[in-house]
C-alpha cells in the first residue's frame, strides 16, 4: 500500500506553510505555501526508509499559471561527502488547479553522494536558489504527499491536467469537456470525454 509522508492537514508538521481549507480536492485541508512569502516549504518529520517504494507523488494547486519553478528536495546526507547530498525534481508552475505529479526514484536527479532511499533525512519544496527566483504570484497548496510502488508500465502515467491539455479542447464536439476542464473538475470532464466517444 502507499505510505503517506503527509496528509496536509496539520501545518504544524510544515515550516513555511499555513493551513488551507477553502481550495482543496474532495473537501481535504493542504498546506498553502507562498513563496513571495517563504521561499522554502519543510516537512519537519520524514520518513526514513522508502527503499519499498519507487515513486513520490505530489498532489498540487497552483492559483496562477506563472512559469516560475521550485525544486522538489529529498535530503540523504552522506557524512562523508563534502556538501549537501539529495535526489532532485523540478516543478513548473505552467498550470492552474489540481496537478498530481508522479516522481519515479529512477527519473530523479541525484546530486554529490546521497546515502539511499533507506536513508532519507529530509524533505522540502525550494523555490529560491538552484536558478530559481520565488515568482510574487506564486501560490501552492499542497494536498497530498505520498511514496506508491509502480509497476513498469503500469499507468497512470498522465495526471488529469496532462491528459485534458493533450486534447485538442477546440472541437465542438468537445465543448462541455473543455468547460468542465476550465473550473477543474476533472470528474465532469472524463463523464463528458466518456459520452462524446460512446457518441462517436
Amino acid at each position: 500500500p502507499p505510505l503517506v509522508l503527509s496528509r496536509c492537514d496539520d501545518p504544524s508538521e510544515w515550516s513555511g506553510g499555513t493551513l488551507e481549507k477553502t481550495v482543496t480536492p474532495d473537501g481535504k485541508a493542504g498546506i498553502r505555501w507562498a513563496h513571495a512569502d517563504a521561499p522554502s516549504l519543510a516537512l519537519h518529520r520524514v520518513a526514513a526508509d522508502w527503499s519499498a517504494y519507487n515513486t513520490l507523488e505530489i498532489q498540487l494547486h497552483s492559483a496562477k499559471a506563472t512559469a516560475s519553478r521550485f525544486l522538489v528536495y529529498v535530503g540523504s546526507e552522506n557524512p562523508a561527502s563534502e556538501g549537501a547530498d539529495y535526489y532532485s525534481a523540478v516543478v513548473t508552475l505552467d498550470f492552474t488547479g489540481w496537478k498530481t505529479f508522479r516522481f519515479a526514484f529512477t527519473e530523479m536527479g541525484v546530486s554529490r553522494s546521497p546515502l539511499g532511499w533507506d536513508h532519507v533525512t529530509d524533505f522540502r519544496f525550494n523555490a529560491s536558489g538552484w536558478e530559481n527566483t520565488p515568482h510574487p504570484d506564486a501560490v501552492v497548496i499542497v494536498g497530498d504527499l505520498r511514496l506508491t510502488q509502480t509497476t513498469v508500465g503500469q499507468g497512470p502515467r498522465l495526471g488529469d491536467a496532462e491528459f485534458f491539455g493533450a486534447l485538442d479542447l477546440e472541437l465542438p464536439a468537445l465543448a462541455d469537456v473543455k468547460a468542465a476542464t476550465v473550473t477543474g473538475d476533472y470528474a465532469a470532464a472524463r463523464q463528458a470525454f466518456a459520452r462524446y466517444l460512446r457518441a462517436r
